[in-house]
């Protein structure tokens, strides 16, 4: 028989009090039920999950050592639908199923907060959860989950995505609108309890004292052990195995269908400093505040009666960058929080704007060869601070490691670090696990090449007041204007060329009436401005003439017309370094004496008008700024054309060709197309003009800020002076006085992000028009995208429902693909491929073409370089795209976990398919091949059987009934030789016949590594072969030597209530203690139990024997021996020699010590998926396992 024995527990049961202590019952080999019961017929339908407690113990009368004992799953239950595996609570011998429950829950912990906010109330009972964000932030993923807590009031629930539905919403406060993304969340499992969340608010940040949503990360405390089948043959010395899956199912779970639409690949944010110079902020007695602009990390400092520093980490360090911590700023939101209230104090620090668009990608391909934990790639267009991230896929779970803005990578501790390089654009992380073979390494970042501060531009003017005169023209030298700035009356007259001067500059078009006015004081606020001019009827005509000679010609009907009332309209046509198109529009006016003028009032050469004919000549090309992209050489990734890997799919090769890096203002030709409408108004010489008198409210005072270029203006990076009054911008509203305690400011006006112009409503009147810029950044031009690396929001996906979209920069038009059933998209427009198990996808914008096709000037396009050739003579050739337009659809695939009630285990933390590791890096496990080999009926003493192999671990025999026949019955084992001698007698009553040796050829192997594809890395080579399908992989569940013992003797003068392996306080003040040497405690390895226990002394002499689990279970006295009965067995848990207690024993003293048992308990699992048996009779086999002498 078996020196280690499995006994039952007190339960066998799925009650919430199943399992419990150990009984005497042994578990019977092979008998039916012996410890799981039958599966039901609503446990086929449903799904089922049963945890039984199982205990392992030395059943010897001694101290007998048995080394490393340890436990596994020696083979899995013959129905398909049924899976098992074991583990351990480590709570104590006498833990319940619900101490199991609460183990198997754990597999996810929270993590980090994430800047999804609760939109409100979140009611008990709900299937959904509502939330906001940033509009340009990525969506959750479906299947993730996700932690809802309030740490206020210390609740928590968690919660898995099964759906998402979004939209951009449009909200408003006292600043104006300002835009969010509200997302619902439709989730597995009704919420059991109330969370209260927050309303939307510009700034995106949750109410103090309500909900926030935590990331989830995996955490370790869960391990599982089980058995998996062999997927190849393997032979004696190879260092590795390929299993079927090295995961095992826990929980039964069933499968659903998701479809995601008009999902944008992950945007990034990060800070771009909109200023070369500091702004400067004083305040008295104020512990928050709340800036004007966004922070550039590491530049804000304090001064006057708090000298701090800014570590570029978030923290405001006392008397330098590595001083102790006094503070904390969120650069972002322009939040700064002293440690304390100061008195006065001078913050300083450099304005930035947070930027937030599509990002750039890049992947790396994982394979067996380049597999491992350090990663490097260059980027080009070099990173933004703050924009970079690095995500992973290990064992099946996707990890994310983000620049914090200082350059440094994190994430949650053991993901990984990394670094990013924001001068060469090096990116290197050292991941915290290796990812899996056959996902990629994703990497996305945003830029700042875009982005050009403009604080300097000399071409920016003062103020301008912008009237329409009413009669929609004015004849030359006729108008006079007068308004009142600082009580005095002020006045100025247009020249015969349109130019302004007297008590202003500026200019008026004739030919439309309209008038730039550009007061040399500011007016005052209720002024009204009185224009005085003569004007006529003007005469429109459209024109679509066709260029001779490098000049077009219009003529103009009922010649001759008015000199001055001249204005010419068309848009010319370009294209820049890349030869994308873009167009301009050009406007003329003449200046009365035959010539015209542009824009800028500068006369244009070769442009004319002859009144007297009505013949406008104009040249057909101009200068024009437009915006040009300079590229550098970036070696990424590419779908090849012809090559495919196992499954089909695209092999992404690497490639070198010129991507965008920085977009610049550059001139560039922009030329008449023949047939373009040329509009021309004129007044015809006959016109009468009249006097008119009129007079016209101030209206705003404008600044052009992006002058001469097409750049846009990035919300949040302006701040300037005018007049002595600071002004600064949010969500497209003006505001002036910034009030440090709530960030709130005086609305002012209005700015267009786009044209760069801005509206001042609330001035300085009266005053010099002294314009000073103090942060300007601007966005030269989006980078177009040649590629798009990225991950779907959720995998698996179902074949062939991958669908991408975007809009070509060269015409603007929309292409679209559908990936086919292996993942692949080729179309005229696009390559590339997805990965339906990942969701991870490379999809390149363009085609190959055969280079024998390409016109010389496509040779000389910069994308082309003879290298890129392949073998048959083909090239890529790309067709970018704009980064803005990329959307995808898909089809995720989700596994619904069961409900909580039927299964009695809440599975929202678990894995989404309800799988678990099994096979993991670190693991001990044993590669065994168990074969059966029937004996013939009538077995007689002494009779010799010869298995078919030798070289054997093991045997095991059964009878036809399926029982476990104990070994004794053979007088003689040669496994080496694989034969076995029958005892003499021979003893078989109770057993049917034939009988069954299974035997087995086993190696043991550390877990060097474990794929998700089933590739397992051993530590040590086979020494036997193994054939797939009979062949198994067990990983052992590790319970260390079975040798009962005690440990940890120590006397305590009073009890705290703490069980402690360390004395609380002293020892009794009676000097009392236990002589052990002499006198130790006697422990056996079939009663001992793990327990702690204490003598608490009621006298000198007597006490009471207590267990930290099993409570006062008896008394005793220190002039006999103490030997309290271990139920289960009916002998003594231990014994207490009396010899062994001195004197000095008082009243509430305390002897404590520990035992531990022979063995200990785990769990075993059984699950079962929803589905028709395919076997009625099934079995789980464990095998203990263990050394000895």
């Amino acid at each position: 028989m078996s020196e280690i024995k499995l006994f039952r527990p007190q339960r066998l049961t799925d009650n919430p009090d199943g399992g419990g202590l150990a009984t005497a019952t042994e578990i019977v080999d092979g008998e039916v039920n012996n410890l799981f019961d039958d599966i039901s017929r609503i446990d086929r339908v449903n799904g089922e999950l049963s945890l039984r407690k199982v205990f392992p113990i030395a059943a010897t009368e001694n101290t007998e050592l048995f080394s490393d004992l340890h436990v596994i799953v020696q083979s899995p239950p013959l129905d398909p639908r049924v899976s098992s595996v074991i583990f351990r609570t480590n709570t104590g011998w006498g833990d319940e199923r619900e101490d199991a429950k609460e183990y198997v829950e754990r597999y996810l912990d929270p993590s980090v907060i994430t800047r999804m906010i609760p939109y409100d109330r979140q009611l008990q009972g709900q299937r959904t959860v509502l939330v906001y964000q940033r509009p340009e932030l990525s969506l959750p993923e479906i299947g993730e989950v996700y932690a809802l807590v309030n740490e206020t009031v210390g609740t928590s629930e968690y919660f898995r995505v099964q759906d998402i539905d979004h939209e951009v919403q449009t909200f408003t406060d006292a600043d104006g609108d300002y835009q969010a993304r509200v997302i619902t969340l439709t989730i597995s499992q009704a919420l059991t309890r109330e969370f209260l969340g927050s309303q939307p608010n510009r700034y995106f940040t949750a109410e103090s004292g309500r909900s926030q949503v935590r990331k989830t990360i995996a955490s370790d405390a869960a391990r599982y052990r089980g058995v998996v089948r062999l997927a190849h043959d393997a032979s004696a010395g190879d260092l590795g195995v390929k299993v079927e899956s090295v995961y095992a199912q826990l929980v039964p779970a069933a499968a659903s269908e998701v479809a995601v639409t008009d999902t944008p690949p992950p945007g990034v944010t990060g800070l771009v400093a909109s200023s070369h110079q500091t702004l400067t902020f004083t305040a008295h007695s104020q512990r928050i505040w709340r800036l004007p602009t966004a922070i550039e990390p590491g530049s804000l400092r304090t001064t006057v009666s708090l000298v701090a520093f800014d570590d570029g980490l978030g923290s405001l360090r006392n008397g330098s960058p590595t001083g102790p911590i006094t503070g904390a700023i969120d650069y972002a939101r322009g939040l700064v929080e002293l440690g304390g209230v100061p008195g006065t104090v001078a913050m300083t620090y450099r304005p930035a704007a947070v930027v937030s668009k599509a990002a750039q990608s890049h992947q790396i391909p994982v394979t067996l060869g380049n597999r491992g934990y350090v990663y490097v790639a260059t980027l080009v267009p070099l990173p933004a601070p703050g924009s970079t991230s690095v995500s992973f896929r290990a064992l099946g779970r996707w990890y994310t490691l983000q620049d914090d803005g200082t350059g440094a990578l994190r994430a949650d501790s053991g993901v990984g670090v990394g670094t990013v390089n924001f001068q060469t654009g090096t990116v290197s992380v050292s991941l915290g696990a290796m990812p899996d073979v056959g996902s990629s390494v994703v990497i996305a970042w945003g830029t700042r090449s875009e982005y050009e501060i403009r604080t300097g531009d000399l071409q920016i003017e003062t103020p301008a007041v912008r009237l329409q005169l009413g009669a929609g023209n004015c004849e030359p030298g006729t108008l006079t204007v007068q308004w009142e700035a600082g009580g005095v009356t002020r006045s100025a007259s247009a020249d015969a060329g349109g130019q302004i001067s007297g008590d202003a500059s500026g200019r008026v078009v004739h030919a439309t009436g309209e008038v730039l006015l550009r007061p040399l004081v500011l007016p005052d606020s209720n002024t009204l401005f009185a224009c005085d001019y003569e004007a006529g009827i003007s005469t429109t005509e459209v024109f679509t003439p066709s260029a001779s000679g490098g000049s077009v010609v219009v003529t103009a009907s009922g010649a001759p017309i008015r000199p001055g009332s001249v204005r010419l309209a068309f848009a010319a046509f370009a294209e820049n370094s890349d030869g994308l198109p873009g167009s301009v529009q050009v406007e003329l006016t003449d200046n009365g004496a035959g010539a015209l003028l542009d824009e800028t009032g500068q006369v244009v050469a070769g442009a004319s008008v002859v009144y007297a004919s009505g013949i406008v000549t104009f040249p057909a090309t101009y200068m024009r700024t437009m915006q040009q992209l300079t590229r550098a050489e970036f070696g990424g990734i590419l779908p090849d054309r012809v090559g495919v890997d196992a499954s089909g799919r695209f092999i992404l090769k690497q490639y070198r060709w010129l991507v965008p890096s920085t977009p610049v203002n550059g001139a560039a030709l922009a030329g008449f197309i023949n047939g373009t409408a040329v509009s021309l108004s004129f007044k015809l010489d006959s016109v009468a003009d009249e006097v008119v008198a009129e007079e016209h409210e101030p209206g705003p005072l404008r600044i052009d800020l992006t002058p001469r270029v097409r750049n846009a203006i990035v919300p949040g990076g302006v701040y300037f002076t005018l007049a002595g009054r600071d002004y600064f911008a949010r969500q497209g509203t003006l505001y002036y006085g910034v009030d440090l305690a709530n960030g709130a400011g005086t609305p002012a006006g209005t700015i267009d992000y786009s044209t760069g112009e801005v509206a001042i409503t609330s001035y300085v009147g009266g005053v010099a028009p002294g314009l000073t810029l103090r942060a300007l950044l601007t966005e030269v031009s989006p980078l177009p995208v040649y590629m798009v690396n990225g991950r779907t929001p959720g995998s698996p996906l179902r074949p062939g429902t991958f669908q991408i979209r975007a809009n070509r920069v060269l015409d603007g038009q929309m292409v679209m693909a559908t990936a086919d059933q292996n993942g692949n998209i080729s179309t005229a427009d696009m390559r590339g491929t997805v990965d339906s198990v990942t969701g991870v996808f490379a999809i390149a914008f363009g085609a190959y073409v055969l280079d024998s096709s390409l016109s010389p000037e496509e040779r000389a396009a910069n994308w082309y370089s003879p290298d890129n050739v392949d073998a048959d003579g083909y090239i890529w050739r790309p067709r970018e795209v704009i980064p803005g337009t990329v959307a995808i659809n898909c089809v995720v695939q989700v596994a619904l976990p069961m409900d909580p009630d039927i299964i009695k285990v809440n599975p929202v933390r678990l894995p989404m398919d309800g799988r678990v590791p099994v096979i993991r890096a670190g693991d001990t496990l044993v590669i065994h091949e168990p074969l059966p080999h029937p004996l013939p009926a009538g077995l007689a003493g002494g009779q010799v059987v010869n298995l078919p192999r030798g070289g054997l671990a093991s045997i095991a025999v059964y009878d036809a009934a399926g029982r476990g026949v104990p070994l004794n019955i053979f007088q003689h084992q040669d496994l080496e030789a694989g034969q076995l001698t029958l005892a003499s007698p021979l003893n078989l009553d109770g057993f049917q016949q034939p009988l069954v040796v299974i035997h087995t050829v086993e190696d043991m192997a550390l877990c060097l590594d474990a794929q998700l594809n089933g590739e397992v890395t051993l530590g040590q080579p086979l020494t036997h072969g193994y054939s797939a399908g009979a062949g198994l992989v067990s990983s052992a569940l590790i319970l260390g030597d079975a040798q009962a013992r005690y440990e940890r003797l120590f006397a305590q003068n009073t009890w705290t209530g703490e069980w402690s392996n360390e004395r609380i306080g002293t020892p009794p003040t009676g000097g009392a203690q236990f002589n052990d040497a002499l006198w130790p405690i006697e422990v056996v390895n079939a009663h001992a139990i793990t327990e702690r226990w204490r003598l608490q002394f009621t006298s000198p002499t007597a006490f009471n024997v207590i267990g930290e689990q099993l409570g006062v279970i008896s008394t005793g006295n220190t002039s006999q021996n103490v030997a309290p009965i271990n139920p289960a067995t009916g002998e003594p848990y231990f014994v207490i020699p009396a010899a062994g207690f001195g004197a000095g024993w008082a009243n509430g003293n305390n002897l404590r010590f520990n035992t531990v048992a022979a063995g200990g308990p785990f769990w075993v699992a059984r699950t079962v998926l929803s589905g028709p048996a395919t076997n009625l009779d099934d079995r789980i086999r464990l095998q203990t396992r263990w050394d000895k002498d």
